[in-house]
């Protein structure tokens, strides 16, 4: 039976290896080539009796039977997830509990009595209100095995850096991973969460309006929008995302050259993200996550052809904010444990699970653009 390992030699799994050569493996035996080209010749040039080698052997030669001689490459074929933005988007606070509150306050502070006090007058009696949002914190997990026996075949067969344990640790944690990335992406595309009040705080593009199309004005789009988060979410937006169609439009819209070459800069046909930043005043995250909703489906982008803009009040503690994303302190949790029924040697059984909830806090605090793109 195998050492059950640690978590954290687990973790150094995902990009170390248990051998470095095929040949430190334990049930490794070495080959002489000299032998082997001696035994083919031998039995090219019929020396070998018929015999000896039975006929299925004959046919397929005894060097179809060696271990090939050969190098692993220092490289492997697979996917790598994209960078997830749904935590920038809707920023994460951390709770002991499965259920968090978050307190709310009114917007008391704003209103005035302008009249003065008079000889033996008295001072206004102030008081804010208060509330409470909450929000449930769900837990998501699995679990993946490591066979013994698929452990010790795969030794020394895999590039530097590449293990099995790490392979099987890498897609069990980027599936959690990718599961928060999708709530966050449905969340912030979902127009229940934004406000419609005095008007709604999203807009379907097409046509000539998409950011995909010569006639659109993103640019004033984009002011407009902010504007209004201004006048009536009282605060003002400091994060706006897009999905990777749309940021890839952005850059390519004849507006948004226009004004790249008032500035003295050659863009050519495509303006850097950096002046994006620049022209809309606000850092700018850019999707590029996928999922799919079983193996083997082609996996779709998390964000659409949508883009948006938020409050994030990151940094402070009271501040209008668009949503949040609870997360607990016990998670991510993960063990390894054995199981010595599973497999002919028994095996690792690796779990994984994390725990999130999202929360509506200021509907008019964020404005989403529907197909803000068309997709390439």
């Amino acid at each position: 039976m195998s050492a059950l390992p640690t978590l954290t030699e687990l973790q150094e799994a995902r990009v170390g290896w248990r051998y470095l050569h095929l040949s430190d493996h334990p049930n490794f035996v070495p080959v002489d080539p000299d032998r082997v080209r001696h035994v083919q010749k031998a039995l090219a040039d019929g020396k070998i009796p018929s015999s000896v080698i039975p006929t299925d052997v004959q046919l397929a030669a005894v060097g179809s039977y060696l271990p090939p001689q050969k190098e692993i490459a220092p490289l492997a074929l697979g996917y790598v997830q994209g960078v997830p933005i749904g935590s920038l988007v809707i920023p994460e606070f951390t709770s002991l509990k499965r259920k968090a509150a978050i307190p709310s306050f009114g917007a008391e502070k704003f209103a005035v009595n302008d009249k003065p006090i008079g000889t033996g007058g008295s001072v206004d009696d102030v008081d804010t209100s208060i509330s409470w949002l909450e929000t449930a914190i769900e837990a998501y997990g699995g679990k993946t095995y490591v066979d013994d026996d698929e452990r010790d075949e795969a030794a020394g067969n895999l590039p530097p850096g590449i293990s099995v344990e790490g392979v099987k640790l890498d897609r069990l944690v980027t599936s959690y991973d990718t599961l928060k990335e999708k709530h966050q992406a449905t969340f912030a595309r979902n127009t229940a969460n934004y406000a419609t009040s005095p008007s709604n705080f999203f807009d379907t593009l097409a046509a000539t309006t998409q950011w995909t199309h010569a006639d659109s004005t993103p640019v004033t789009d984009w002011a407009r929008a902010r504007r209004k988060i201004q006048k009536y979410g009282l605060t003002d937006v400091d994060l706006g995302w897009l999905s990777g169609d749309a940021a890839t439009a952005l850059r390519m819209n004849p507006q948004i050259l226009a004004a790249v070459k008032w500035t003295g800069e050659k863009p050519g046909n495509m303006v850097p993200i950096d002046f994006l930043v620049a022209l809309f005043g606000m850092n700018l995250a850019v999707a590029s996550m996928v999922a799919s909703a079983y193996p083997g489906e082609t996996p779709s982008e998390l964000w659409g052809q949508d883009a948006g803009m938020v409050a994030t009040g990151r940094g402070q503690v009271l501040g209008r904010r668009f949503a949040a994303t609870a997360t607990h302190a016990k998670y991510p949790y993960e063990s390894v444990e054995r199981d010595g029924d599973r497999g002919g040697r028994g095996s690792d059984r690796i779990r994984h699970s994390d725990a999130w909830g999202l929360k509506s806090l200021a509907t008019n605090a964020g404005y989403l653009f529907i197909n803000a793109a068309e997709a390439y």
